[in-house]
């Protein structure tokens, strides 16, 4: 978001920030001014859901479980808030014993939400990707190790992720990172934190439950999908080299993955390429790992 202050704006003037980035959803800033001073300000959320018409006329104790579908960071929040409004409007005494839970709840969410927040949202606006292919492996582990146990902050682990990334700019395939202000003196970082903050994942595909229809006057078999369910689905993900993140995705729990890719288009209009960026998030718990081969070197 662009950083206003009043003695910016002219007298008797309207500014429109549309979009405020660097937020999950879509949100549009209006303000009007006079002599210096913001008089009116108004801000108004672009995308339609329509969770208001989904939850009319539910039942109250269900509405929670719908609200949730409002973001997808914030899921819980929304839970919780729509129970508290329930519980309001029936005058509903909440126990103890729930409302430390609930707190509980809160207290991790908000833990989520500045991770999410940071690494997926802000990243990008400190982290120059181009800058990591100058940087020092070994200096780059150091730093690591500063910061954390974690036993796989290696000079060639890091190495191999430079080199990966290198590769995929020698052919072009710059994927995320396309169309990023690299090289821009707003970036501070030294290229060895640049590298910290730089697996290829295999989505699932979705199926429809099938019914054969024989007969009835139809001739042989009629397979007919049923919408509205869907069968088993499962996502794959290579890893580069395992490492932790591989370890804990395989404890038996459930875990949110949140995977953001470019994707090239061909323009008709223009006769030439495009690119467009995809968020995917899933919900997954583990069913299978392949830790890979162990041979000796040149194998």
């Amino acid at each position: 978001m662009s950083n206003y202050t009043s003695a910016d704006v002219p007298e008797s003037s309207r500014v429109v920030i549309d979009p405020v980035t660097r937020i999950e959803g879509h949100l549009r800033v209006e303000m009007e001014a006079g002599n210096g001073v913001i008089k009116n300000a108004w801000t108004s959320t672009t995308q339609y859901r329509g969770i208001e018409v989904i939850a009319c006329k539910r039942d109250p104790r269900d509405v929670w479980a719908f609200v949730e579908r409002i973001c997808g960071v914030c899921t819980g929040t929304h839970a919780i808030a729509a129970l508290a409004a329930v519980e309001d409007a029936l005058q509903y005494p909440v126990p103890v014993q729930a409302r430390l839970m609930r707190d509980l709840v809160s207290g991790a969410l908000g833990i989520q939400d500045h991770v999410i927040h940071f690494y997926q949202l802000q990243a990008m606006d400190w982290v120059d990707v181009m800058s990591a292919l100058k940087a020092d492996p070994a200096e780059t582990a150091a730093i690591a190790k500063s910061l954390s146990d974690w036993p796989l902050s290696s000079a060639a682990y890091f190495a191999g992720v430079q080199k990966k990334l290198k590769d995929s700019i020698a052919y072009g395939q710059y994927s995320i990172f396309t169309n990023g202000y690299w090289g821009h003196p707003a970036y501070k970082l030294p290229p060895e934190v640049n590298l910290l903050g730089v697996a290829k994942v295999r989505l699932p595909s979705v199926a429809y439950p099938c019914v054969n229809i024989i007969g009835a006057g139809m001739r042989g078999e009629m397979e007919v999908p049923l919408y509205g369910m869907v069968s088993a689905m499962t996502l794959s993900i290579d890893w580069l080299t395992p490492h932790g993140d591989a370890v804990r995705l395989m404890t038996p729990e459930k875990h949110q993955l949140e995977m953001r890719v470019a994707e090239e288009y061909w323009n008709v209009e223009q006769a030439d390429v495009g690119m467009w960026a995809d968020k995917y998030v899933v919900i997954v718990r583990p069913k299978t790992t392949d830790p890979g081969t162990v041979a000796p070197m040149g194998s």
